[in-house]
């Protein structure tokens, strides 16, 4: 059984080890999964940053663009305008130089007719001079303010075609800032994809890491739910091992008071061995004393020595087979006489031991006057003699007292 329990205790710590580690992996996922969701943001705030900065670039390119293809209109129309008057001022130019041809075909003729009429356009020349060099004035007028129209196209030109590649060179940086834009655009739903990809991955593995503290906790719950009648269990052997052991620590008391005990019936047997080998001999020496006695023919005196020699220590009547060590009283008992009584240690020493047949866990009685007094329980033998626990006691026993 405590070996069941030592398996279930550790079987209990692997499990909260194994959960606890578990739980760290997670937590460390967790962490991990939240760290690039933060990394993520920070390069989709960075990226969406830049793109605006290229939407703000993009629209200040548009708002020059706008104000170029103004200013391109503005001189297109201007240049228009300067055009429709040169064109106005070449069909004076080619009037007047038609008037001029017709005039000199006039004159020609004039000169060619007769001499009243050279007369009369001698007086005629004089008008037609001022009149021709006021035409020939507005002519030199007309070519002067012509060069001068022409220098403002060249210049108009050249700066249309300097508007015109600043133009290109703007369109050319849109298409390029539209370029980096569409670029910007496809890293931006890239990195968004890629980001809500590892969001969902990183959802996913939260889910299955929420799952598995889930179960985790309802393992640990039912674990613990099991565990609690082998806890009561456990607590209920603690009890009894800890009755065990202070029963274990009174029978050692027990054991260490019996082995004084013993200890102590040893040596009280040993005396009492060494007083009855001296009483022997002492009737062995009175026996020899009556043996002369009765050689020298006293009959009183062997009379006198035979009343002494009964009042030696009881004889053993008879020897009888014990009854075993079952406890059980005898039908037929010994009898023989309390020796000593030892009041500290609660036994009796009597006069009966190996040579009377009897065996440690015999149980006797005491009797005085054919009465019985108390119960005993022979707990260590000698040849003679053996030592009785007192197991019963009604009246106080007494040395000289039967036991049978």
């Amino acid at each position: 059984m405590e070996q069941k329990v030592k398996i279930l205790i550790i079987a209990l710590i692997a499990i909260l080890v194994a959960s606890f580690f578990l739980t760290y992996q997670a937590y460390n996922a967790k962490q991990a999964a939240e760290r690039e969701v933060d990394a993520l943001k920070v390069d989709n705030s960075s990226l969406a940053k830049k793109a605006n900065d290229v939407l703000a670039q993009n629209q200040q390119m548009q708002n020059r663009i706008s104000v170029l293809s103004a200013d391109v209109e503005r001189f297109t129309k201007e240049k228009e305008s300067i055009q429709n008057k040169l064109e106005l001022l070449n069909k004076e130019k080619t009037e007047l130089v038609e008037q001029v041809k017709s005039l000199k075909s006039q004159k020609s003729e004039a000169a060619s007719a007769s001499s009243p009429l050279v007369s009369y356009k001698q007086n005629l020349s004089e008008p037609a001079d001022a009149y021709w060099a006021g035409i020939l004035k507005q002519k030199t007028d007309l070519e002067i303010q012509i060069r001068a129209i022409r220098q403002d196209l060249k210049s108009l030109q050249i700066a249309n075609e300097q508007i015109q590649k600043e133009n290109n060179s703007l369109l050319l940086e849109v298409n390029s800032i539209n370029r980096e834009k569409m670029d910007m655009k496809r890293q931006l739903e890239f990195s968004q994809k890629e980001m809500d990809g590892k969001l969902a991955y990183n959802q996913t593995i939260l889910d299955s890491l929420a799952a598995e503290l889930v179960r985790e906790k309802n393992d640990k719950f039912q674990i613990q739910e099991g565990s609690k009648p082998v806890k009561d269990e456990n607590t209920y052997l603690r009890r009894q091992l800890k009755g065990l052991y202070n029963r274990n620590i009174s029978l050692q008391r027990k054991l260490a008071e019996l082995q004084n005990k013993n200890a102590t019936l040893d040596s009280r047997l040993y005396e009492m061995e060494t007083m009855l080998k001296d009483k022997m001999l002492q009737a062995d020496t009175l026996k020899k004393n009556l043996e002369t006695r009765q050689a020298q023919g006293s009959a009183a005196a062997v009379t006198a020595s035979k009343k002494e020699s009964v009042e030696l220590p009881p004889i053993v009547v008879r020897p009888k087979e014990a009854g075993g060590t079952s406890g059980e009283k005898e039908a037929a008992p010994l009898v023989g006489r309390v020796l000593a009584v030892n009041r500290e240690n609660n036994f009796i020493i009597m006069n009966l031991g190996e040579d009377s047949g009897i065996k440690v866990g015999n149980i006797f009685s005491v009797y005085r006057q054919d009465q019985p007094i108390a119960d005993v329980e022979i707990i260590k033998i000698h040849k003679n003699i053996s030592a009785c626990d007192i197991k019963k006691e009604d009246a106080t026993i007494k040395v000289g007292d039967i036991v049978k």
